[in-house]
């Protein structure tokens, strides 16, 4: 699992908001692990109640296989340098942190997902699926200036015969 495709059933995991969702959040943390920072907000003083689902099914993990975020540590430091990873670290640490701050600030968990891929120092391209949903949402008009401009300039390449990397 540690490169498996669990992207969009993490995303699935937004729409819980019961106490387990953490759990799902943080099966790929670099996918939406963010949103937990603004739910934990909402929840105000009961935050609790919220996170203590989570706090038992870790306590339990860590009973029934001893130490396995240490043995997770090892495959994913290996797989950090290699050609697939697609991190912007450490350059997306300020935005990453940006986002975190205001996914607090408003209780607004888009934020949070936005700040997860920009967090992590390992992320293949699906786990970009929450930020890109999240940018069309939030900014559609730009989403489709964008989208005009990468297929224009496809088109060029194609007219031309220049080719783009």
């Amino acid at each position: 699992m540690v490169n498996g495709q669990v992207d969009c059933l993490v995303l699935g995991g937004l729409m819980f908001f019961n106490g387990v969702d953490p759990l799902i959040l943080l099966m790929k943390p670099q996918v939406a692990a963010g949103a937990i920072v603004s739910r934990v907000k909402r929840t105000g003083r009961q935050w609790s109640r919220y996170v203590l689902p989570s706090l038992v099914g870790l306590g339990i993990s860590l009973v029934v296989w001893w130490m396995w975020p240490v043995a997770f540590l090892g495959p994913v430091m290996r797989q950090i340098p290699g050609y697939w990873n697609s991190s912007l670290w450490p350059f997306g640490i300020p935005f990453g942190l940006f986002s975190l701050w205001k996914a607090w600030k408003t209780a607004d968990e888009r934020w949070g997902v936005v700040a997860s891929p920009l967090l992590s120092p390992y992320v293949n391209l699906p786990s970009y699926l929450g930020l890109l949903a999240v940018i069309v949402s939030r900014w559609p008009r730009w989403t489709v200036v964008v989208l005009i401009a990468v297929y224009g300039l496809f088109a060029f390449g194609l007219l031309t015969g220049n080719s783009f990397p």
